[in-house]
């Protein structure tokens, strides 16, 4: 797919609308997924515009030589597969902009509904303290440090590339310090202060669904971040027999979960383990993806 020929519009002083046109076919031709919203994507950020300024200006905007040479190098990754958010090294999560790189995995949209329950569960309390465990890009601590202003949240994750990106979107959204980043291993390490809420969306792909992800997933996206090789259950075994002692008195834990079973067999480790008021919510599109449990 990377020695596709690249859009003769692309090499010549043409409009931005006829760099969309070509672009778009040549992504068809590579059998990408959403060709249209890959090609924008990637002219809205190497421009800087927004989707109506790219349509408004494409008819007469043209291309300068040297956002030529990126457009060529960005198609060609886009054209082998390669998400545009890691290409651009950008992307939007909670409405709030994320530095994003390959050591990080890309948020989701059902995360923002992870986002939300929690703030709804502190939005109660002026003094509250949030543990967000496996933070990635940081777009969860972030999000909530944003929209809840009294709040003390710490970040922890056992990448410390990782890390180093959550810094820098904290930085990027104002919010650096009121959270705290720390190298941390969960599985292995104890927490050492109580908190409020924990959260996290840890690594819940089984192994054997591992293997099967679309390509532009499991070639591109930090393995450790999705499976945790083994039955996608393992963080959650853990969260439901260590947690409460990570919590203060009423506190609870607030996380994502996968698809079919996952959300069932998740909920029933917290019950076996004694917690209270274990719930299932639906995200956006009807499907149960996060579980709430109190501490008993």
């Amino acid at each position: 797919m990377t020695n596709l020929p690249l859009p003769a519009t692309v090499q010549e002083n043409s409009t931005v609308q006829r760099v969309l046109e070509e672009s778009v076919r040549l992504l068809i031709d590579a059998r990408t997924d959403a060709p249209k919203a890959q090609a924008e994507w990637l002219l809205l950020s190497l421009l800087k515009l927004s989707r109506s300024q790219l349509h408004l200006e494409a008819d007469h905007r043209c291309l300068t030589h040297q956002q030529k040479k990126i457009f060529k190098d960005w198609l060609r990754r886009s054209a082998a597969g390669e998400p545009v958010q890691y290409i651009t090294g950008e992307t939007e999560f909670f409405g709030l902009p994320f530095t994003l790189t390959g050591d990080v995995l890309i948020p989701r949209p059902e995360t923002e509904r992870l986002v939300e329950i929690a703030i709804n569960e502190a939005n109660e309390s002026k003094e509250f303290s949030i543990l967000d465990i496996g933070t990635g890009c940081g777009s969860i601590a972030v999000s909530l440090a944003c929209s809840l202003k009294e709040i003390s949240v710490t970040a922890t994750d056992n990448n410390r590339n990782a890390l180093k990106v959550a810094q820098l979107n904290a930085k990027k959204n104002g919010v650096a310090s009121r959270i705290q980043f720390i190298d941390h291993d969960i599985l292995n390490d104890e927490v050492e202060n109580c908190f409020d809420i924990i959260i996290s969306n840890p690594p819940y792909v089984p192994l054997n669904e591992y293997k099967a992800l679309q390509d532009n997933v499991r070639c591109f996206e930090p393995r450790e971040a999705l499976t945790e090789d083994a039955d996608g259950l393992t963080f959650y075994r853990s969260f439901a027999a260590k947690g409460k002692n990570w919590l203060r008195e009423g506190g609870m834990m607030i996380l994502e979960v996968g698809c079919g079973k996952h959300p069932l067999h998740a909920k029933e480790l917290f019950e076996s383990a004694g917690w209270t008021k274990v719930e299932l919510f639906k995200d956006y599109n009807g499907d149960l993806r996060v579980l709430k449990a109190k501490r008993s």
